[in-house]
């Protein structure tokens, strides 16, 4: 048999790949590095030691229906439910007479619209008007420099010194609950009915710090009874407190459950009103971003986030090669003995894209008719015919194909096997259907097992159990035509 030379050609070349490997890495330096935002504040996505993330998941194991928006266009794909409870912590952004309507038009859509305002700033009294709550918080209170409980606080609008950690006393539930505040406010009742629940003394004066309001309000033409519970202080449900003081979470989910009851309950926690800072704008200045911020795990994942991203190392990188290679190209030296090598190389390359084989006959391709070859088992059975790995698959394509032309169902399909299962009996159709399926991602590379130690006799046995199956059907074998590649010993 004489030989011919067969080029061996690459479709995709490893210089294709890294070109398309290059393409990507500058455009996504181009982008620009990872925008991810440090939340801070009192915010609902903000670990750290002020945030109050511990707070959102300590109520989804409860209530499950927590939702943390960070837009207010966000409410509309919120689903009402009989209650509605709307969060606000703390918040660093005042909310506006139009974000306030549209808070209040959305919680009007549920049976009982219900507010959570725990702020030591003025910053919602605009939605406490909205909602009809003849409340204020006043603008926060000055403080005086000083470390500790022993640090006074100056209340500008009523010329008067509080302390500003004051020990504020809580009833919630029948259950008394005493409180550190963190330099708090207080809350300005107006009229309109009301029960305080909260609040702390100072000399011999009393000062709100929870009051419930109930107000009737009427959003889009429909008349609504609101309850409003109004904390003058945010400070009392954040993640330094619900992680490590079980009388402040207690205190949390006791508040939460008389709100909420025990459960048909939709929770949602404003996220939008406070401003994120992109990790590129802190990134040189990492000792300001302390535990109270963002927590370390939270932050470490960021900080690789933004040191593996091509933006921070491709450019200078870029830079540092041009610099090297233009060294190297000013020294004639170095370049001749480069231009050598590279010609080397290629010389090699190339040489290793040709290769000698010898040109042996293809395996001998049968069509098989077998309606005319109706000894076909018993030449198999006898070992005339050496079958593989191949023709495993062929007997399954053949077994599938007729499947899906009878019944419109495939062999991985569960309902072929109830079909089968009153045709052969329900254990004989799951073991065989199983066993095809394992078998065939098996040969087809899928899966590692069943360990088969003889195809040929994998073959001849699942012809034989096929051929019982489908005589069962009203098709046989013997009048099925396929192609067989068969391996002769």
């Amino acid at each position: 048999m004489k030989e011919e030379r067969v080029r061996e050609k690459a479709f995709l070349s490893i210089f294709l790949v890294l070109t398309l490997l290059a393409v990507g890495l500058i455009a996504l330096a181009e982008k620009g590095g990872v925008g991810v935002p440090v939340s801070i504040g009192a915010s609902p996505f903000n670990m750290g030691e002020i945030g109050t993330s511990s707070l959102v998941e300590l109520l989804r194991e409860k209530y499950g229906s927590v939702y943390v928006i960070t837009n207010l266009n966000e409410l509309d794909s919120i689903r009402t439910s009989d209650k509605c409870l709307f969060v606000v912590i703390s918040p660093e952004i005042p909310y506006t007479t139009s974000d306030s309507s549209r808070i209040a038009s959305y919680l009007a859509r549920c049976a009982h619209p219900l507010f959570l305002i725990a702020d030591e700033n003025s910053t919602s009294n605009n939605l406490l008007k909205a909602i009809g709550a003849q409340l204020e918080i006043p603008t926060i209170v000055t403080y005086t420099r000083g470390k500790g409980l022993g640090v006074v606080v100056y209340v500008p609008e009523k010329g008067e010194y509080l302390p500003a950690y004051p020990l504020s006393v809580f009833y919630v539930n029948n259950t008394r609950y005493s409180l550190y505040l963190d330099i708090a406010s207080y809350i300005i009742i107006h009229g309109g009915s009301y029960t305080i629940f909260g609040e702390y003394t100072v000399d011999t004066k009393k000062y709100p710090s929870g009051v419930i309001a109930y107000s009737n309000t009427t959003f889009g033409g429909q008349a609504k009874e609101v309850v409003a519970y109004v904390l003058s202080d945010g400070s009392i449900l954040l993640n330094q407190v619900i992680d490590r003081n079980e009388t402040y979470r207690s205190f949390a989910l006791t508040l939460f459950q008389s709100i909420c009851g025990e459960g048909g309950c939709t929770i949602i926690f404003d996220g939008s009103r406070y401003t994120p800072i992109p990790l590129t704008d802190l990134k040189n200045n990492l000792a300001s971003i302390t535990p109270l911020y963002v927590s370390f795990p939270s932050l470490l994942g960021m900080i690789i986030a933004n040191l593996i991203h091509p933006s921070t190392w491709l450019p200078p990188l870029i830079d540092y090669s041009n610099k090297v290679f233009a060294e190297i190209l000013g020294n004639h030296l170095v370049t001749s003995t480069l231009a050598l090598l590279f010609a080397v190389l290629a010389f090699v390359y190339v040489s290793r894209q040709e290769v000698f084989v010898s040109d042996k006959p293809m395996s001998e391709e049968k069509l098989v008719e077998v309606a005319y070859a109706e000894n076909i088992l018993e030449e198999i059975e006898k070992g005339k015919l050496k079958l593989g790995r191949e023709d495993f698959k062929s007997l399954y394509a053949i077994v599938d194909s007729v499947m899906q032309s009878v019944y419109g169902l495939s062999l991985r399909d569960e309902e072929l096997e109830r079909r089968l299962s009153l045709l052969l009996g329900e254990e004989k159709a799951r073991r065989y259907l199983e066993s095809m399926n394992k078998l065939y991602d098996k040969a087809v590379g899928l899966r590692r097992t069943p360990i088969v130690l003889s195809w040929s006799r994998v073959v001849t046995k699942y012809v034989r159990e096929s051929e019982e199956v489908l005589s069962k059907v009203g098709v046989s074998l013997m009048r099925v035509e396929i192609v067989e590649k068969l391996a002769r010993s």
